[in-house]
């Protein structure tokens, strides 16, 4: 089942990404039940290995196959070929490293590349650090943690977010006074 071997050196955990969950055993084979992690579920098709990570234990395993029901990925892997073994993987997370994902066009971007960029407005008050992003079916939503504590929600569209700036680490959002309390300071 392991693909470990001493000529492979551990991973760099900082370099891996989750990309999913093994969430239950499929069918007698050893096929397992894949709860995504990412919105690039046809990435899932290309991959030769991943990493799986059952709590402080990381093994590299080799995809036998993919099958896609319902836009849900089932995978098999050389070795794991009994409902035992596949039983074992429930609660699993899936790894990549980050060389594996998919390209992305120019005007999208991982979380992890963005996440803790400044953001401020257009005229330049600084309202917090972007900690998190939410999918919702709208919009997605920037997560930004202001210094008092607190969270602002951001809808993550053209008229509010009108430049990322990889070189400076800052988003700059269109400024809107109900983010600001009445002092003038990000709320």
């Amino acid at each position: 089942m392991r693909d470990n071997h001493p000529d492979n050196p551990p991973p760099d955990l900082n370099a891996l990404i989750n990309i999913g969950l093994i969430v239950r055993s499929r069918g007698l084979d050893g096929q397992v039940k894949i709860l995504p992690q990412t919105d690039l579920i046809e990435q899932f098709s290309r991959l030769k290995q991943v990493y799986v990570r059952s709590g402080e234990e990381i093994e590299l395993l080799t995809i036998a196959s993919v099958q896609f029901i319902r836009q849900t990925p089932y995978i098999r892997f050389n070795g794991v070929d009994t409902v035992e073994a596949a039983e074992r993987l429930r609660g699993a997370e899936i790894l990549i490293h980050r060389s594996q994902r998919k390209s992305l066009p120019p005007e999208a971007y991982y979380l992890d590349e963005i996440q803790n960029f400044l953001v401020v407005s257009t005229t330049g008050e600084a309202l917090g650090s972007l900690k998190d992003i939410e999918h919702l079916p709208a919009s997605d939503l920037l997560v930004v943690e202001v210094r008092s504590g607190g969270e602002i929600l951001i809808p993550f569209v053209e008229q509010w977010v009108l430049e990322i700036d990889h070189r400076n680490k800052t988003i700059v959002i269109a400024h809107e006074p109900s983010l600001w309390d009445e002092d003038n300071k990000p709320i």
